[in-house]
Order: C-alpha cells, then sequence, then structure tokens
C-alpha cells in the first residue's frame, strides 16, 4: 500500500516502476494532482485507486495494465 493522502502539493505521481507488486494507491485530498506517470498503468497487482477529492484532475490515468482494479474512488474530483 502507498498512502499519499493530502500531499497537497503533489502536482504529478512519482515513478511506479519500481512498485509492481503494489495493491492499493490513495491519493485522497492531493488537491493540485493534476497527472499520472504513465507506469501508473502497468500496475498490473493494483485493486484500489483513491482519487477521493483530487480536484484539480481533468482526466483519468490509462488502466491499461491495471488487470486486478476493482476499486476506483472519484467522488470529489470536480474538474473531471
Amino acid at each position: 500500500m502507498m498512502n499519499l493522502e493530502g500531499s497537497q502539493n503533489l502536482i504529478k505521481t512519482p515513478d511506479f516502476t519500481t512498485a509492481p507488486k503494489l495493491e492499493a494507491l490513495i491519493m485522497k485530498g492531493c488537491t493540485k494532482l493534476v497527472d499520472f506517470h504513465p507506469s501508473i498503468g502497468m500496475l498490473k497487482s493494483l485493486k484500489l485507486l483513491n482519487l477521493r477529492d483530487c480536484k484539480s484532475l481533468r482526466s483519468l490515468p490509462t488502466i491499461i495494465g491495471m488487470e486486478s482494479l476493482e476499486t476506483l474512488i472519484l467522488s470529489g474530483c470536480s474538474s473531471l
């Protein structure tokens, strides 16, 4: 699990190539987040992606490789 909740200065996600077995990514309240590193789409083990209240987010990441994704939380993403 990676918990970046409340990282209010986070504009772009980090490179996830070193975390291929990541199962949960929580970015709730990252109010300045606008972009995703392309590697997020290749997290094959990711089951939970929480983007709640990411108010600056204008588009979703490519989820092509997210074969295990079960839960995607987008409530409060008012710019989507």
